[in-house]
Parts: structure tokens; C-alpha cells; sequence
């Protein structure tokens, strides 16, 4: 019986999703740039906190310790990170997203992160990233060849390796806009599942916990909501407004003159000691 190529398996369901389709070949660090400042808005929320609560207790975090996050945004999990740990090496691809994460840290003093601008696969293991206690990339393994990805997080870890994932049931549920949109059915990426049998053909018995978590999301009016779904789905046009407009109108609620909406998803943890 051949084994299963679960790297090929990734590969070939990143090709066939619709963000793929969406962004073909082009470099999707423009898009977080583009994404950057509302992203930095809504960090703020307790999930990230709540997160890193649970990986301080499970992993036994304090001021000793050394993390590596990978794919590190604005700092939702590196800035509460900081608090606990000796220090905290963020790598972040996105200049925009960098310069908020930069201005989140100065502005709670917090002088033990190092930022990497590089894309994860371009970071050199052992050079520009040395080894860390604790490796954790939360939501920011999509490229292509993920078990490179895998193999130097494994690599630079020397205690624990955590990755955040989306299990059936996404924060991004773009389900039903999207047949209004284009008329076919939106096609996600490929799931935490690929992650836990391609870690297991490299040797590392991960352990999975799948949680249901909810996120919320405010806007201070529809226009704001307009644009936010908008750079969310790449269009930079005005031609599907009134599409958008009406999913927005049925979709948001309302509270003190605010438009918000609470999105149930769910999320596994996929981790493993050294």
C-alpha cells in the first residue's frame, strides 16, 4: 500500500479554494497590508488573552521562557506573550502589520520582542531564528509546502509546538455571500486534519483539542461594515455594492447605534512536546 502524500494533498487543496482562485499567483502580503488597520482595531478583543491564558498554563510559560510566533499580525498573542515570557521573537511578512505590532509593544513598554519582517519560509532556522522553547503559529500556516513549515517549527522548538486551525465551521464564513456574489459555492482551504496526519507521517503524535468559540465584530455604521467585508474579499470595485449591502443588512444586528455580528466557529489546538 503507497503512503499517503498528505503535503501533495495540502498543495492540491490550497489550489482548489476559492481564496486561491481569488489571489491566483500574487503575493498575498499586500492584502494584509490592506487588512492592517482594522485588524489592529479588533486585536484588542479578549480572545487573544484568553489564548494565551491557556498556553501559559499548559506549557508552563513564565520568565524563563523563549516563544516564537510565527505569522504574528499586530500582536494579538505576542504583546500578552511578552508579559509573561523572557522573550517573545514575532515574525511578521506584512510591513503594515509590523508597524502596528511596533507601536502596540512601545506603547505597553515592552522591550523583549524581536520582530523578523520575513515570510516564514524565508526566515532562516538557526541564522535569523534561533531555537525557542515554544513555537506557535496561530492561524498563519497557508503556504504551499507545509511541511517545510511544519519541519522547522519542529526544528526551532525545544519544548512545545502549538498551531491554531479552523476546524469544520470557519470565523471568515463566507458560505452564503459568496454564491450571491459569483453563483458557486465558496470552497475553503484545506482543514486542521491535513496538519495532524502529515505531523504523524513525520513522526510527532500531536495531540488535537477542538473548542467552539465565538468572535464579534462592531462597526460603527454599514459604510464601515461596507468596507471591511470588502477588503476581506479582496474587491476593489463597486460593482457587487448592493450584493454586500443587503447580505450586511440581513446579517448585522444592532445595539446603542452600533452594527456588530457574533460569529460561532470552530477552533483546534494542535500541539506536541519535543
Amino acid at each position: 500500500m503507497n503512503e499517503v502524500d498528505w503535503n501533495d494533498l495540502w498543495r492540491k487543496a490550497k489550489l482548489n479554494s476559492t481564496w486561491r482562485k481569488v489571489f491566483g499567483d500574487n503575493d498575498t502580503v499586500e492584502y494584509w497590508n490592506r487588512r492592517a488597520e482594522s485588524f489592529n482595531r479588533n486585536a484588542g478583543d479578549k480572545r487573544g488573552e484568553l489564548t494565551v491564558d491557556k498556553l501559559v498554563k499548559l506549557f508552563g510559560i513564565d520568565e524563563t521562557s523563549t516563544v516564537l510566533d510565527i505569522g504574528a499580525g499586530t500582536g494579538r498573542l505576542a504583546i500578552p506573550l511578552a508579559r509573561v515570557a523572557k522573550s517573545v521573537t514575532a515574525v511578521e511578512p506584512s510591513p503594515e502589520m509590523m508597524k502596528f505590532l511596533k507601536m502596540n509593544a512601545s506603547a505597553e513598554r515592552l522591550g523583549n520582542i524581536s520582530f523578523v519582517q520575513k515570510r516564514w519560509g524565508d526566515a532562516a532556522a538557526g541564522k535569523e531564528i534561533k531555537k525557542h522553547d515554544i513555537v506557535i503559529a496561530c492561524h498563519s500556516l497557508s503556504m504551499m509546502n507545509i511541511r517545510n513549515a511544519l519541519a522547522k517549527m519542529n526544528e526551532l522548538c525545544e519544548r512545545y509546538a502549538c498551531i491554531y486551525a479552523f476546524g469544520g465551521k470557519r470565523v471568515w464564513d463566507f458560505t452564503n455571500l459568496w454564491p450571491r456574489l459569483y453563483g458557486e459555492k465558496f470552497v475553503p482551504g484545506p482543514s486542521y486534519i491535513y496538519l495532524v496526519n502529515l505531523l504523524y507521517y513525520m513522526s510527532i503524535n500531536a495531540n488535537v483539542e477542538i473548542n467552539k468559540r465565538k468572535m464579534e465584530r462592531r462597526y460603527g455604521n454599514l459604510d464601515s461594515a461596507m468596507e471591511e467585508t470588502k477588503i476581506k474579499l479582496d474587491i476593489r470595485d463597486d460593482k457587487k455594492d448592493g450584493i454586500i449591502r443587503k447580505y450586511l443588512i440581513d446579517t448585522l444586528q444592532e445595539e446603542n447605534g452600533e452594527l456588530f455580528h457574533v460569529k460561532e466557529f470552530e477552533e483546534v489546538m494542535i500541539w506536541w512536546e519535543k
